[in-house]
């Protein structure tokens, strides 16, 4: 009974062991992996090619929190500061990357670094502006956005203030922008959050352009209903108002067009025309038929 006693224990222990190893093993395999991944990580965004997104300075354009957030991500892997520093200097241009080379050397750490990097693009002052903007802002149609991405760029700059307005306020602020009647029905619509205002806008935008295509094609039908109201009438003058021209003194521009005394009357004084012509023209040969006659008869009188 002893001897079965210590082999069943020695059998306990060997599992044990055994998946103790396992377990390590396991362990060993996964810290390669994420390793592997890091570097890979680390070697992707280590290139300034393959960046899409840089960060200016303009909170207008990109906010400082959105863009300190994606980076972030980024360069979680990168065990190494200075080499996440390359990194961080790829994402950066204009006077984001004039600040970054003037710290470069005081930042030692993700934390610091993205202390002060909110500490300056996303301070008090700039708070001030966005606050400021979005209590008195108004939106105009020379802006050259429309009215949903001027809501959602107001939107995404006033959420992060440190004011701590709640969704519903940010809407109702927004309203404000735009002219009184909009405001009025969105504040009857109880709008209270981004998306039901912005898809409001939209449908705004769309019947406002069916409108004004709508009244140009009802403005181009008049004007064209009104033309020829016009040449009618025009016409309708000329025919029955207009002077008599001689033809034989304005015969293109009178063209035969008239009235039906004025053809008759032109007729008429055509053919006497003709007529008194053909009276007074004489022939070479009706006047050589005379002479011979004439002189017949002279003949016979000696």
């Amino acid at each position: 009974n002893l001897e079965n006693k210590l082999e069943n224990a020695i059998q306990v222990d060997r599992e044990e062991v055994e998946k103790r190893i396992t377990e390590i093993k396991k362990q060993v395999t996964e810290n390669k992996t994420q390793q592997n991944f890091g570097e890979r990580r680390e070697t992707i965004i280590h290139s300034a090619e393959d960046v899409e997104i840089r960060f200016g300075g303009d909170v207008k354009k990109l906010h400082p929190v959105i863009f300190i957030s994606n980076l972030k991500k980024k360069v979680r892997y990168i065990g190494n500061f200075e080499t996440a520093k390359e990194t961080i200097r790829n994402h950066l241009k204009d006077e984001a990357s004039l600040w970054f080379y003037s710290k470069e050397e005081e930042l030692d750490n993700w934390h610091k670094f993205e202390q002060k990097f909110l500490s300056y693009f996303w301070g008090k002052i700039q708070q001030i502006e966005i606050n400021k903007e979005l209590q008195n802002g108004r939106y105009h149609d020379r802006m050259g956005i429309s009215e949903q991405t001027y809501a959602l760029q107001l939107y995404n700059n006033a959420k992060h203030l440190h004011y701590h307005y709640s969704s519903e306020q940010i809407v109702e602020l927004i309203a404000r922008h735009f002219e009184d009647t909009l405001e009025n029905h969105i504040t009857l619509q109880n709008y209270k959050d981004i998306d039901s205002l912005c898809q409001f806008l939209q449908i705004r935008k769309a019947r406002i352009r069916e409108r004004e295509i709508r009244r140009s094609q009802e403005n181009y039908r008049q004007r064209e209903n009104q033309d020829y109201r016009d040449r009618r009438q025009n016409f309708r003058r000329d025919y029955t108002r207009r002077e008599f021209i001689p033809r034989s003194e304005n015969e293109n521009r009178d063209n035969g067009r008239g009235n039906y005394e004025q053809r008759n009357r032109q007729w008429n004084e055509d053919r006497y025309r003709e007529n008194q012509n053909r009276n007074n023209t004489r022939t070479y040969q009706e006047d050589r038929n005379d002479n011979r006659k004439n002189e017949q008869e002279n003949r016979g009188n000696r």
